[in-house]
């Protein structure tokens, strides 16, 4: 039923998709997975099973291939054959290619055995960079408006299409000194960007050829627009990386985890072209010298401490302003690759995606991953974000009936639920990113923020002056028992510490008596 709903809505013209035409099913979510694969492992006990299908050597999530060890569940070796199926959607796009028999019999007869952790279509949320960046401006366009027009994501342009092409000299033109970094549009870890100054860097692609199969790669490339200036913590540079998990695609049910900080070792320059000065992943700054992980790696709750303490933003930026518009980047990213996905009973995708903040407390989208790493930081939680993702999955195609209710905004563990599709076909509200962006990083985030930074600041205020005169109590307290030659910290120095408030306080006192017999005299008392 539901892909067949989905075949009716892809032949709608643009026009009719604006008429609400779904009908309102009586929540209900069948079970999925319901017959689990099993098998014996070597000691003659039935158990369920796992299976890294990855190739040129490619290795599994250790964090996720641990947790099924953890279950007692068993790894099986040289077969396809699986309870869990540990892939990626290069994998599965290669096994199509090379072996579409055995594609067959996972994807499709094996379906409500297995669960296989790639969703075939996922590389229109996370493939190549020209696919991701064609997906969202087609999806964006046929809604009326421009996709750089959201400003959800720096302006970007596909060199290998003349149009855009075209496109981006007409705008880096207008502005010769803007700097630009690119992309190849094909690998991940940053290898291969580099940042330029300047237009004139890429004259040699101004004639915008459109690419044809066999010509050389020169133009192979994204250029995006760089954002020179960032938010930066203690002086440096930092991005932010979160997870989003399809959890289950018959129907979708979407959830957001928020992530974590990834911040540069040393401070920010703002036109070096040094890749550890404008690479903040951790591939990157492992290589620069007193590399720690723990000053790397930051939680939202430490994030939402400095901002506060600083007064850069109030005591609720990351759980109002961030989080919103991080889910709300998640959501447009999800919609606008929905076509290209295949539902399947058993898949799901967790997907890593990468967030910037600009000086103005506006925040970008800058990627997605599609095979996102573990960091093993003991700043953010890991293990309980491994444990919970297959907690819930397996509930969800297994036993789903908790899972009818639930709307958006509710909590499974760390996961929130930001889409849930039995919900949307019973909403008078249609999903129009024209409509939903037309405000998007246009606000003046960082006036407001520094509003509320005051009016939080009160009880802040009240506390540093407390810790400021602790801080000037022990200083002057030095400065009397080293005067005194006394030994710091000794009752002999406390003693000398008393007397010199004592008279103090006595010569304050006498100096407000002798105040109080002046005013008198002169008013004639």
């Amino acid at each position: 039923q539901l892909r067949a709903h989905d075949s009716v809505a892809r032949s709608l013209s643009p026009a009719l998709k604006n008429v609400h035409t779904a009908l309102c099913r009586r929540p209900f979510l069948p079970v999925q997975v319901d017959n689990p694969f099993q098998s014996e492992n070597q000691f003659g006990f039935v158990k369920r099973s796992y299976i890294c299908l990855r190739f040129d050597k490619g290795r599994c999530r250790g964090q996720a291939m641990e947790e099924l060890w953890n279950r007692r569940y068993y790894k099986k070796y040289d077969t396809y054959v699986g309870t869990f199926l540990m892939t990626d959607t290069t994998a599965l796009n290669r096994l199509k290619r090379d072996d579409p028999e055995q594609f067959k019999k996972i994807m499709h007869t094996a379906e409500g055995e297995n669960y296989i952790s790639a969703l075939d279509g996922g590389d229109a949320i996370s493939g190549n960079k020209a696919k991701q960046l064609e997906v969202k401006r087609t999806y964006t366009e046929s809604f009326g408006c421009d996709y750089n027009s959201l400003r959800l994501q720096p302006a970007q342009f596909t060199m290998y299409k003349r149009k855009e092409c075209q496109a981006f000299y007409d705008l880096a033109d207008g502005s010769p000194e803007r700097m630009w970094i690119k992309k190849p549009i094909l690998g991940q870890g940053g290898v291969g960007i580099t940042l330029h100054k300047n237009v004139k860097d890429f004259d040699n692609l101004r004639a915008c050829k459109n690419s044809k199969k066999g010509d050389k790669e020169d133009n192979k490339y994204i250029i995006q627009d760089y954002i020179v200036n960032p938010l930066l913590v203690d002086g440096r540079k930092f991005d932010i990386r979160v997870y989003m998990l399809i959890a289950s695609s018959m129907p979708y049910f979407v959830f957001y985890h928020p992530g974590y900080l990834r911040r540069a070792v040393t401070k920010y320059k703002a036109r070096s072209t040094n890749q550890t000065n404008f690479l903040t992943n951790t591939h990157y700054q492992s290589l620069v010298k007193d590399f720690e992980l723990k000053d790397h790696i930051w939680g939202f709750p430490r994030l939402q401490k400095y901002l506060s303490d600083a007064n850069v933003a109030g005591a609720q930026y990351v759980s109002t302003v961030l989080n919103s518009a991080i889910k709300k980047g998640l959501l447009f990213n999800f919609m606008s690759a929905r076509d290209e996905l295949v539902r399947r009973k058993g898949s799901y995708h967790l997907f890593g995606l990468d967030f910037m903040i600009d000086s103005q407390l506006h925040v970008h989208f800058i990627e997605a991953n599609g095979y996102p790493g573990f960091t093993w930081s003991s700043d953010f939680p890991t293990r309980t974000l491994v444990t919970q993702m297959f907690d819930m999955l397996i509930e969800l195609h297994e036993s789903p009936t908790a899972f009818e209710r639930m709307t958006q905004g509710d909590m499974y563990g760390g996961f929130e639920l930001i889409y849930n599709e039995l919900e949307d076909d019973c909403s008078e509200k249609l999903y129009n990113p024209c409509i939903e962006f037309a405000h998007f990083n246009r606000v003046p985030m960082k006036k407001m923020a520094r509003t509320i930074s005051e009016i939080h600041d009160t009880g802040r205020r009240t506390r540093r002056q407390a810790e400021e005169k602790v801080k000037r109590d022990a200083k002057k307290a030095l400065e009397i028992c080293s005067a005194q030659n006394l030994p710091h910290k000794s009752p002999e120095c406390s003693r000398a510490m008393k007397l010199d408030r004592k008279n103090k306080f006595a010569k304050t006192f006498k100096e407000i008596f002798e105040w109080n017999l002046i005013n008198k005299f002169v008013a004639g008392d």
